[in-house]
């Protein structure tokens, strides 16, 4: 065999140096795409779908659920509930973040439901006078928009009955009405004929009976003492309890 085709130790290096390098580049490169392409899948596991907030306010739990599902959205409800007058009790006030944001799917969105309108319970205005009934009413953001009077037993002025009852919520109602004591019904009498009696006799009867008296002195007759002259209502007229009678009493 020729010698200068027989292999020296020198070129077997050579050869051997290079494999173990190609061979090293090849796993460098392998190692390196394996690498990236883990970063890449856990990168899109962790960031997941880039989605648009979508508008609750308003809905019921089940429609927002309904709206979120498809979406890879779940729902978070806080355990205070708000009043509110326009929103329907127990549907969603308020939610986090607001609608129209960009967030990643399996995102969770909290939402705060309503309470409704704050309803305020009616007072209780019986055996009340109307001056204090009102204060009660206005506390409780209402107010006495009716009064009735009629003539009972039940102390002057004191309010007998009350609607809405005690008791029962306000709601979006407003105004209550109350039926006020007038005091007992008068009673009716027969007007006497006081003319040329007494004036004291006269007085004291009158006072007795409840009525208010007016009276008038006139110089008429010297002598005839303070007697009552004239009277009105005339004698034999109806007359009420309370009412005034005006008499004219002579002057002596």
């Amino acid at each position: 065999m020729n010698e200068s085709s027989t292999p020296t130790a020198k070129s077997i290096w050579i050869r051997v140096f290079r494999f173990a390098v190609i061979a090293f580049g090849v796993l460098g490169i392998m190692s390196v795409a394996g690498a990236l392409s883990t970063w890449i899948t856990i990168k899109k596991s962790i960031s997941g779908h880039v989605i648009q907030v979508p508008d609750l306010c308003g809905l019921s739990i089940e429609d927002a659920t309904r709206t979120i599902e498809p979406l890879g959205l779940t729902l978070s409800i806080t355990q205070t509930p708000v009043h509110n007058n326009v929103v329907a009790k127990d549907n969603i006030l308020f939610q986090r973040p607001n609608p129209g944001k960009h967030i990643k799917s399996g995102r969770q969105l909290v939402v705060t439901l309503s309470a409704g309108p704050e309803l305020k319970l009616i007072p209780s205005l019986v055996g009340e006078p109307l001056n204090f009934a009102e204060i009660l009413t206005a506390q409780a953001d209402t107010e006495i928009t009716k009064v009735s009077r009629t003539p009972s037993a039940v102390r002057k002025g004191r309010i007998m009955a009350q609607s809405p009852k005690p008791g029962e919520e306000i709601g979006i109602r407003h105004g209550m009405s109350v039926l006020i004591s007038d005091g007992d019904e008068p009673k009716w009498y027969v007007a006497p004929d006081f003319r040329g009696r007494s004036f004291g006799e006269v007085k004291k009867f009158l006072d007795e009976h409840g009525f208010r008296v007016v009276a008038k002195f006139k110089d008429f007759q010297p002598g005839w003492g303070p007697v009552v002259l004239r009277q009105i209502p005339q004698p034999g007229y109806p007359i009420r309890a309370e009412q005034t009678i005006n008499l004219e009493v002579n002057k002596d």
